[in-house]
């Protein structure tokens, strides 16, 4: 009934938010013309805010240019000026020349009515120019005027004083007279010189431009027409200009036709400043009516849009209404898409009936497969195990018959008991069940191994797997679960556990037993020694006062001989048995192993032992780090196999070289060879290769086992290389290489 409800529920809130098709065709052509909208508002505002910018930067440009002009006509006075100052001083100051001067000084510029100097105390010394020049040379002004000690080269001051009816401007320069005499030197120029300058400039700057000095007094104006405007340039307030700063711009919003942008630039050091104006209404509002035309130009399109989409809509909601009532078949539009959503549908409807027959197909194989499987197959079809469905082999397994309940929630009394592994005869509560532990805690159970007790009293070895069955939001929703009878398999594995535990047993008693015949192989030759040491003396006493006739010194010869090698091969066992039991301590030394190599051959010369064999020595000087006695041991023992295994006049061949970071020692021989199926065993204790006649040389097969140890306990190996019987043999031993040491 709660499910029923939520349903309900569900189909009632997603009704409840379902809006017509042209609802949303409606909101498509809001969502497309919006953005539009504000991407054209934004481009408008960008290109206004871009204009403004250009703009400004144009004002800025024109008043530099009006303010360069002006700089340069001042910068012209004054570098005049300072050239009559260089002159002066030159030559000593007189009145009378200082008058010379100022007359050839005014009678070069044009522009200038007058020139004058004054003392430091700001009278008049020298005159010359028209009375308003000389009526400028009174004022207190010019009498203010002051320079320092040290005044920069191109100092100078702009003076600017109504005579009369008239503005005069004048530039005033400092001049030194003498070493204590500082005086100023002073050009007045022409009333109308800047009014000039500036109708000159007018025909490339738009809009009207004029000088303010430093009291923001327009020193004068000028401007090229424009419509509706005239060059009423005095009306404008000169007050928002900012002296203090070098340059600026400012909007003027007056209103009416004084609505205006101005920019001004200083005019070097002089004070004043050069300002140029464009009238017209202020960049806000324009921007303000721009976007006004932008936004009910959108609104506009909102419109058309949507009465367009009204119109389409009818022929796609139509169409898709009998859609949605399954008169598909009948459902014929003039839209593309509908006509192949139609289409579409018949066939996907087609598709899930075959989907559902090949569904309804693999459901009847699996049931059959969960019936006629002989595995064990429970199916819990909720989380309590309440129902659950098992297969005839699970059955079978439990000792229940197929018509009988089965529950993992609670078993009844007729049913199989479980054991957990290593619980004695503790049967689990339903709750630790696998399938229940599954379907409740969603555990994964794989290979769990479970004793059973049937009904019958008979007991069982299973193996349980068990794994949770999950809804779509992850909870468990039951459990699926296999059960593999493994009794018999248990009762091999135990065989298997006795031959194992036998075949233990037996390996510690062979170590046992090898390790006992270590012992008594290090005791015996040890006990060996001593009394060949006493025959070896008894033969030697027998030499000296025994008979001397030929049988007699041949029989003590072969008994010397046979002595001494009784007496090797006991050296032999002993050092085997040291090195297996890890007894022997080396002597490291830095050792030439060709020179180890030359000391060993010439032992054995001198012993006979290779006086039926061609020795071919190639040796290259290699240093190793190693016991010397140990060393020459291994070389002995390799040039003695060799000289036993290869007939007489055979050849035995010694190697010393270099092989990267070792050294190689390699002894080859032409002898009778060894079989390829002896190459892995020739270096293990008491073996001894089949080599034919050379048999009779004898030996006990310690050798090559004493060469292999004494080679791994110095960090090297040994390995043995033949082409078969009759091909001769190769031994190489490779030893970590040194660096030769220093010579003392």
């Amino acid at each position: 009934m709660r499910f029923l409800q939520d349903e309900q529920r569900t189909r009632w809130w997603q009704h409840r938010h379902a809006l017509p098709l042209s609802w949303y065709l409606v909101a498509i052509i809001g969502i497309a013309t919006l953005p539009l909208a504000v991407l054209a508002g934004w481009l408008v505002l960008q290109q206004t805010r871009a204009s403004q910018t250009q703009l400004e930067r144009d004002l800025r440009s024109a008043a530099e240019s009006v303010a360069s002009a002006v700089e340069r006509e001042f910068a012209a006075s004054n570098e005049v000026l300072r050239a009559f100052r260089a002159q002066a001083a030159v030559q000593p100051v007189a009145h009378t020349a200082l008058e010379n001067g100022l007359t050839r000084l005014l009678g070069g510029r044009a522009e200038w009515i007058g020139a004058f100097l004054l003392d430091s105390a700001g009278n008049v010394v020298v005159a010359r120019g028209d009375e308003r020049a000389l009526a400028l040379a009174s004022k207190p002004a010019l009498q203010r005027i002051r320079f320092g000690e040290n005044p920069a080269r191109d100092a100078y001051s702009v003076i600017r004083e109504q005579v009369g009816a008239e503005e005069l401007t004048a530039i005033a320069v400092p001049f030194n007279a003498g070493p204590s005499a500082r005086w100023t030197l002073c050009a007045v120029f022409q009333p109308d010189k800047w009014q000039r300058l500036l109708e000159t400039l007018t025909s490339y700057v738009e809009g009207p431009i004029a000088l303010v000095d430093s009291d923001r007094r327009i020193v004068a104006s000028a401007s090229f027409p424009e419509p509706g405007t005239g060059s009423e340039f005095m009306d404008f307030p000169v007050n928002v200009i900012d002296t203090a700063r070098a340059q600026g711009i400012e909007r003027i919003h007056a209103g009416g036709a004084h609505a205006a942008v101005l920019a001004w630039q200083a005019v070097g050091a002089s004070g004043w400043h050069a300002v140029v104006r464009l009238s017209g209404e202020p960049g806000d509002q324009t921007r303000v009516r721009l976007l006004t035309a932008v936004l009910l130009g959108g609104l506009a399109a909102f419109a058309v849009g949507l009465a367009g989409a009204l119109a389409v809509s009818r022929s796609v909601t139509s169409p898709l209404a009998r859609l949605s009532e399954g008169r598909s078949s009948n459902a014929h539009s003039t839209v593309t898409e509908i006509d192949r959503l139609t289409k579409a549908l018949e066939i996907a409807r087609a598709e899930r009936d075959a989907d559902r027959a090949a569904l309804q197909a693999k459901a009847d194989e699996f049931e059959t497969l969960f019936r006629r499987s002989p595995i064990g197959l429970a199916i819990a079809t909720d989380r309590e195990c309440r129902r659950v469905f098992g297969n005839a082999a699970l059955m079978r397994l439990l000792g229940l018959g197929e018509q009988d309940p089965l529950s993992f929630e609670s078993p009844p009394s007729h049913s199989a008991q479980w054991f957990a592994p290593g619980a004695g005869n503790a049967a689990l509560p339903p709750s630790d069940l696998p399938l229940q532990r599954a379907a409740s805690l969603g555990e994964l159970s794989q290979g769990v191994e479970y004793t059973i007790q049937r009904a019958d009293g008979s007991r069982l070895q299973v193996l349980g797997y068990a794994e949770p069955l999950r809804s779509v939001d992850g909870t468990t929703r039951g459990a699926v679960g296999a059960f593999v009878d493994v009794t018999e398999q248990r009762h091999a594995d135990h065989q298997r556990s006795l031959a194992l535990a036998s075949e233990q047993q037996a390996r510690h008693d062979a170590e046992i037993a090898n390790r006992s015949k270590d012992e008594f192989l290090a005791l015996f030759s040890h006990e060996l020694r001593n009394p060949l040491s006493a025959v070896a003396s008894a033969t030697e006493v027998l030499n000296r006062i025994g008979g001397q006739k030929p049988d007699e010194i041949r029989a003590r010869d072969v008994i010397r001989r046979q002595i001494h090698h009784l007496t090797r091969m006991m050296e032999d066992l002993l050092d085997v048995t040291r090195v297996v039991n890890g007894k022997i301590t080396l002597s490291r030394a830095p050792i030439d192993l060709a020179a180890a190599v030359q000391r060993a051959a010439s032992a054995l010369n001198l012993t006979g032992r290779l006086r039926d064999h061609r020795v071919e020595l190639n040796l290259d000087t290699v240093w190793v780090s190693a016991d010397s006695m140990r060393i020459e041991q291994i070389i002995a023992n390799l040039l003695t196999n060799a000289a036993k295994y290869t007939p007489a006049g055979g050849t035995i061949t010694v190697q010393v070289a270099s092989r990267d970071d070792q050294a190689l020692l390699a002894v080859s021989d032409t002898g009778v060879g060894i079989h390829p199926d002896m190459l892995t065993r020739i270096f293990d204790l008491f073996v001894q290769a089949d080599r034919g006649s050379a048999r009779r040389q004898g030996g006990l097969g310690i050798g090559l086992t004493l060469v292999r140890r004494l080679a791994e306990i110095h960090g090297g190996d040994v390995v043995a290389h033949s082409e078969g019987v009759d091909r001769g043999t190769r031994f190489e031993v490779r030893l970590p290489r040194i660096v030769a040491p220093p010579r003392e």
